[in-house]
């Protein structure tokens, strides 16, 4: 029963998505015809207008998929954090993949709350933070260190950063603090996190 409810909710997704892409296409066509009308006095080559269209359905046809792909990886992110790290916006993320395995970064900012109470209780704040939001054995965490008293090698922290040519601008930050000891971290079978309070982040790293 159940896949037959997602199926036809992904039919009526489809659906729904070339009816916005056809009115889309239509409202730009009209507009580009218009335009061209009012530029050259004349109508617009039959030539002309259907590459424009064709241009508008490849946009939408690519775009799409990508912010799709794009939104569901972040969505992915968020599930390995632990809910009560609780998140209040996306700084960076960046990945790379194939058909079997993939590795990366992601840079949360921590909300307001989650900060006040790292900052006051300190190392206990994490001790029942150790599963991801999803709830999946994957994303089960060890318990949390101080990155000051930290005896886990150095290859298993930011472990997703070798595969990754553009880190953001605040990267030097967050590795000097990792260097410095200036936080709190915890390890996984194949991603570790790492909570910097003074720069009011959480970093998501993952290899596998």
């Amino acid at each position: 029963m159940l896949t037959v409810v997602m199926l036809a909710l992904a039919i009526g997704a489809l659906g729904l998505f070339f009816w916005i892409a056809h009115s889309l296409t239509k409202a730009v066509g009209d507009l580009a015809h218009w335009a061209y009308m009012l530029a050259f006095k004349k109508r617009p080559p039959r030539a002309l207008s259907m590459a424009g269209l064709g241009a508008t359905w490849l946009a939408l046809v690519v775009a799409a998929p990508m912010q799709g792909c794009d939104y569901y990886q972040v969505r992915l992110y968020k599930e390995a954090i632990p809910a009560k790290l609780q998140l209040a916006d996306l700084i960076y993320h960046d990945e790379q993949s194939d058909l079997r395995e993939g590795c990366g970064e992601a840079v949360f900012r921590l909300s307001d709350e989650s900060l006040a109470s790292i900052k006051r209780q300190g190392l206990a704040y994490f001790n029942d933070a150790t599963l991801g939001r999803d709830g999946a054995r994957y994303h089960q965490y060890a318990a949390w260190q101080t990155l000051a008293h930290q005896q886990t090698p150095q290859d298993r922290l930011l472990r997703g950063a070798h595969c990754i040519e553009d880190l953001p601008a605040m990267w030097d930050d967050i590795q000097r603090a990792v260097a410095q000891g200036e936080g709190f971290f915890t390890t996984g079978q194949e991603q570790d996190l790492i909570v910097i309070p003074k720069l009011g982040v959480i970093v998501f790293s993952h290899n596998g």
